[in-house]
């Protein structure tokens, strides 16, 4: 076996890039392929678009079919507070929701149409850079509330099949409020995808991740997770 040095292009908006990297401004990589390649496929090697790093930093968010999204920012007064079912039981200690937990999230949630809607305030001891959030607390929080709409809009509960989440832009844990929003985009049978954004207190979208759920049936939610009921404070 011969060893071949590939360059490859990749198509990259370095002002996206250079959010994470600063020394992000080389436009190819090279790889090193240790198996025999035959000299006609250099010519097939093109500019590789890389989709995932390809927004810029400030775009601005659209929905699937390209409607402006809603305000981020938009007032929770407008909106239903969502009642935590477990609150208050003994033996509850869930990092993502529990109220009372020291060291978790203490997330809230609150419905908005179709949209589950969470503002929460990032802490300086869930860093992973400074002053940067830890990509894996944004894909719990993406997660957290992933749970929340099967809780709400299904009445039941589930698990987590799988999930994926692009990083498009830093979250900052000096940030005043970050504002969360999942949506169910797609059911078959009892599995459903969720798709979650994160926006920044500037109201940009910094991350995005879609959440496969695991529904179970209402008897096995009732039983061995004691779901009984998921509903929102009326208004008074």
């Amino acid at each position: 076996h011969r060893t071949y040095l590939l360059r490859v292009q990749i198509s990259a908006n370095l002002q996206s890039l250079s959010e994470y990297f600063p020394m992000a401004s080389i436009p190819c990589i090279f790889i090193f392929a240790t198996t025999g390649i035959p000299r006609n496929i250099f010519p097939a090697v093109r500019t590789i678009p890389y989709k995932w790093l390809s927004l810029p930093a400030t775009h601005k968010a659209v929905g699937r079919d390209g409607e402006n999204l809603r305000p981020a920012t938009q007032n929770l007064i407008d909106m239903k507070r969502i009642i935590n079912p477990w609150r208050g039981m003994d033996g509850y200690r869930c990092f993502g929701c529990d109220p009372r937990s020291e060291q978790g999230l203490r997330m809230e949630f609150y419905e908005d149409g179709d949209r589950i809607v969470s503002r929460w305030k990032p802490r300086p001891e869930f860093q992973g850079w400074v002053d940067t959030l830890h990509g894996g607390i944004q894909a719990t929080l993406a997660d957290e509330i992933s749970s929340w709409v099967v809780f709400r809009k299904f009445q039941t509960s589930g698990v987590t099949s799988r999930m994926e989440v692009r990083y498009l832009k830093p979250i900052h844990t000096s940030e005043d409020h970050i504002t969360l929003q999942a949506t169910v985009v797609r059911q078959r049978r009892n599995i459903v995808d969720i798709e979650v954004k994160i926006f920044n207190s500037q109201d940009q979208l910094c991350t995005e991740a879609l959440c496969i759920y695991f529904l179970f049936p209402k008897e096995k939610a009732h039983e061995e997770f004691h779901f009984c009921d998921c509903g929102v404070e009326e208004d008074e």
